[in-house]
């Protein structure tokens, strides 16, 4: 299983760059990446685009198992990046792909552990993540899904996929309900933060 960090967007309702705001004593995308490479056994594409200079000079140089793809289409939506990252990892021995946006702080490796563990018992299935009643990243795809995640255009992702197919996998996960879009939700999940112990 490789993974897909999704870390282009220009956080323009935020005002900075998300992927470097601080996070458990590193940035939010190390904190991501992290996680990614502690479940996957094959590399993590790290996809930049906005601010592509600063997200990638942001990596740990020795990071093991992640890779910098920068998509010149990232103005695009969140569905181009994930067909750039999907373009570097394909390879004979990838079955799935596990795709997370940068900015769920709240989920852990634990959570990340358990929707693996779902998709293995079907491993033909996707499984994804279920918080307010919606499936949603992260998600794990299996290999038949991957010429469709390369066709995905726009700002939806892969959600609608996963709403669309009766067989996907649903694995409770309320930390996926987090995420930090403005300023208001940086300043509750700062305020919070001895409370999350991520």
């Amino acid at each position: 299983m490789g993974g897909i960090l999704l870390a282009a967007g220009a956080s323009t309702r935020l005002g900075q760059p998300k992927q470097l705001l601080p996070w458990a004593k590193q940035s939010l995308l190390q904190h991501a990446i992290n996680r990614l490479v502690a479940v996957c056994d094959q590399p993590v594409a790290v996809v930049t685009g906005a601010h592509r200079a600063l997200v990638e000079a942001a990596m740990q140089p020795d990071e093991v198992g992640a890779i910098a793809v920068y998509n010149p289409d990232w103005a695009a939506g969140m569905g181009t990046s994930i067909g750039a990252g999907l373009a570097v990892l394909q390879s004979g021995s990838l079955r799935a792909v596990l795709i997370m946006p940068v900015d769920l702080p709240l989920v852990s490796v634990d959570d990340l552990v358990r929707l693996r563990q779902v998709w293995q018992d079907c491993p033909d299935k996707p499984a994804a993540a279920l918080y307010s009643g919606i499936l949603g990243p992260p998600a794990i795809f299996p290999r038949e899904w991957f010429d469709r995640l390369g066709r995905l255009y726009g700002d939806s992702g892969a959600r609608l996929l996963l709403q669309a197919d009766a067989t996907v996998a649903a694995v409770p996960m309320e930390n996926a309900s987090v995420d930090i879009d403005t300023p208001a939700d940086l300043a509750v999940l700062q305020t919070n933060l001895v409370l999350h112990k991520p």
